[in-house]
């Protein structure tokens, strides 16, 4: 998937909108809300709620990523194109994403290499 990003006078302009999903869904990987990353950025949850919509400073962009641990491409990339349902001895796992692919695989990583997957 391409992302377009263009930066006018310091602010940048995303044209894939996804700063929304991909920080909701690392708030949730964390067990977090957007409350706790607005006290950890000293900021209100209004702010973040208005920043994840909108479009962030560059340095507002850097500072959520630090605040969550994560590269600031983690923010931007477009993972959306990957969504379904693994079924894996009986059970099913939703999938919104490579990384829930890749925790899939390290789950069952022993059975994999078993050949008993």
């Amino acid at each position: 998937m391409e992302i377009n990003l263009y930066i006018y006078q310091n602010f940048l302009i995303m044209s894939n909108g996804n700063l929304f999903y991909n920080v909701s869904r690392i708030l949730k990987e964390k067990r977090m809300q957007q409350k706790d990353l607005a006290q950890k950025l000293g900021k209100t949850p209004a702010f973040i709620s208005n920043t994840l919509s909108g479009n962030p400073t560059l340095e507002t962009l850097q500072s959520i990523a630090s605040a969550l641990s994560v590269p600031v491409s983690t923010l931007l990339r477009d993972e959306k194109d990957i969504y379904g349902v693994v079924e894996v001895h009986g059970k099913e796992y939703h999938i919104d994403s490579w990384e829930d692919i890749y925790k899939l695989i390290e789950k069952h990583e022993r059975a994999i290499k078993k050949n008993t997957f």
